[in-house]
């Protein structure tokens, strides 16, 4: 019986459509599902290629990324020791009194008032302490807090060692603005002359 279906199948005349439908459908059966894996194997490797690269170039600028953090860091600690905070208040206090003496001057008073301090902005002016609600709501808050510090110093001495002090205070690394400077000229057939300083000291807090 099966020599009888083979030589029927032979002798047909659709013999060749029938032999082109059943080997496209054994490829489908086998070739599409080993289609579909190489596909997905193709995106695991080009995924992993990916990784591979960025991991590299990780590795590559790693060292740079660390350089870049530490100088980051020497930098900020450079600027904090610029600063006048609660724990470096009494520092600044006798580094004034040491510069008041080596420039000649005799200290009358020297005064260090009560912090203030406000949210600091983006683009911000550390000498305006009161921000309205208007600028506030056209600038973006930032996560620090800006302390300002006054210190009123009244000094005594020749005009000579007052110009002394004030070169000193210039030359002072310290985060600080003069607000106000009052001279007061020396009495007749005096030398000596007063001066009145008010300085505000800065510095930013977390």
């Amino acid at each position: 019986m099966n020599e009888t279906v083979f030589r029927s199948f032979i002798e047909s005349r659709h013999r060749k459509l029938t032999v082109a439908i059943v080997t496209t459908v054994v490829a489908l059966l086998v070739l599409v599902p080993l289609v579909d894996d190489y596909i997905e194997k193709s995106e695991d490797r080009r995924v992993l290629t990916e990784e591979l690269i960025s991991a590299r170039k990780t590795n590559e600028s790693l060292p740079k990324f660390e350089q870049r953090v530490k100088q980051v860091v020497d930098e900020v600690a450079m600027l904090e020791t610029r600063t006048v905070t609660e724990e470096s208040v009494s520092r600044a206090r006798s580094d004034l009194v040491g510069m008041i003496r080596e420039s000649g001057c005799r200290m009358r008073r020297l005064e260090v008032g009560i912090p203030q301090s406000r949210p600091w902005l983006e683009n911000d002016d550390p000498l305006i302490m009161n921000t309205n609600l208007g600028v506030a709501q056209k600038k973006s808050k930032t996560p620090f807090t800006l302390e300002r510090r006054t210190i009123n110093l009244s000094v005594a001495g020749e005009m000579t060692s007052i110009h002394n002090l004030l070169d000193e205070l210039e030359k002072d690394n310290m985060l600080s603005y003069p607000h106000r400077l009052q001279l007061q000229s020396a009495e007749v057939g005096k030398s000596v002359a007063g001066m009145e300083l008010e300085l505000w000291y800065f510095a930013l807090k977390r």
